[in-house]
This record gives structure tokens, C-alpha cells and sequence, in this order.
């Protein structure tokens, strides 16, 4: 974990300038999506509970949209981590992290965590690291109705060691959510090829 995202962490336990997202200490386990059959689209999925997730659910499903031949895309969160990979041929594939309330689905509930005010936050913070530049990620804000959300996309930073950390400013997402009235949140990391991400938790500050 980045130092200062571990830092911000736990300062938002106890501290009321920010608040904590996910700090995926709780278990999502082992999602593998694997083929030898292309072009092919197949998805898994898996939802964790915990007073300790906002909305009290993490929804987690991991796609691979196109492949040629064999693919293995792994995924796994737990320990104060989310990873990310994938193996073998150029593939592109998706891991989303959903958080919506407690619905046991990865279909979206845009109002799901209710009306959450963020408006005396002014910006996501996570750290994270790519073995390759092409991840991204994006991150969603739903206000109420899936028409109403707004988004913010950033490359991963690429590095084999130490995460990253970085500010996603409210002010550079587009238009379109109430930050005063957050239902929904999902962030999206994106990949191609053999490629490997690592993140901590996200938090607001």
C-alpha cells in the first residue's frame, strides 16, 4: 500500500474530513474467468458484506469482453487489497467494483446507498500500480437514476513496487450527479493483454 494512502486510511476511521469507501480488508475471493474458446465474452461474480463497506456490500464482477485462444483473468480482494490480472494472449477485460446497498447483484441500484452527502469532500482518494500503461481506471457517481451519474476516467500509474497514490477532484468528473446525493458508486478498472494491477482502498477526503 501507498504510505500516504495507508495514512489516509486510517486517519478516516476516527476523522470526519473524510470517509472510507472500501478499504477491501474484507474477503472477495478467487474470481477467475478463464476460455480456450474466442472471440467469447464471459463474466463472474461475487458479493462481500460488512459494516465495514459503505452500504454495508461490495459487489465485484470480472468480464473479458474479446480474447484470441486461451485466457485467464484472475481477480482477488482481501487484506487491504484489490488485485487485477490476466495471463496468456491479448485479451481486454473489466474488473467493477460496485458499491449500491445490499442487493446481491451486480445489476445497479443507483440509489441504493440512499442520499449520501459528499459535498464537504472535494476528492477520491486510492493508490494503485499497473505492469503495464494501457489500465485504467473509471469511477461512477450515481444520484439516484442510472441517467443521473457522473464519471471520472485516470490511467493507471506503471510501476512493479510501490503503489501510487492519487486524487481524483470531484472537479473532474463530468456532469450530471449531486454529490450532496450519492446512491451509487462503482469504479472500473480496465485492462489488455498480460497485464497486472494492485490497489488499496478507496476513500473520500
Amino acid at each position: 500500500m501507498g504510505v500516504r494512502g495507508w495514512i489516509v486510511l486510517v486517519l478516516c476511521v476516527s476523522m470526519s474530513w473524510c470517509m472510507v469507501v472500501d478499504n477491501f480488508d474484507v474477503y472477495s475471493g478467487g474470481l477467475i474467468v478463464s476460455d480456450t474458446i474466442s472471440p467469447k465474452t464471459n463474466t463472474n461474480f461475487v458479493t462481500a458484506n460488512s459494516s465495514n463497506i459503505i452500504g454495508n456490500e461490495r459487489d465485484l464482477g470480472l468480464t473479458v469482453c474479446s480474447n484470441i485462444g486461451e485466457y485467464v483473468y484472475m481477480a482477488n480482494v482481501g487484506g487491504g487489497y484489490c488485485s487485477f490480472g490476466a495471463s496468456y494472449v491479448p485479451s481486454t477485460g473489466y474488473l467493477k467494483a460496485q458499491w449500491d446497498g445490499e442487493d446481491a447483484s451486480l445489476t445497479l441500484n443507483p440509489s441504493g446507498l440512499g442520499e449520501l452527502d459528499f459535498s464537504s469532500y472535494s476528492s477520491f482518494n486510492i493508490s494503485m500500480r499497473s505492469t503495464r500503461t494501457v489500465a485504467t481506471l473509471a469511477l461512477y457517481v450515481y444520484s439516484g437514476s442510472v441517467n443521473e451519474f457522473c464519471s471520472s476516467n485516470v490511467t493507471i500509474p506503471r510501476g512493479f513496487n510501490s503503489l501510487y497514490n492519487v486524487h481524483i477532484p470531484f472537479s473532474t468528473f463530468s456532469h450530471g450527479c449531486d454529490f450532496a446525493q450519492v446512491g451509487a458508486i462503482e469504479a472500473i478498472f480496465s485492462t489488455q493483454g498480460l497485464t497486472y494491477i494492485i490497489t488499496d482502498g478507496l476513500s473520500v477526503f
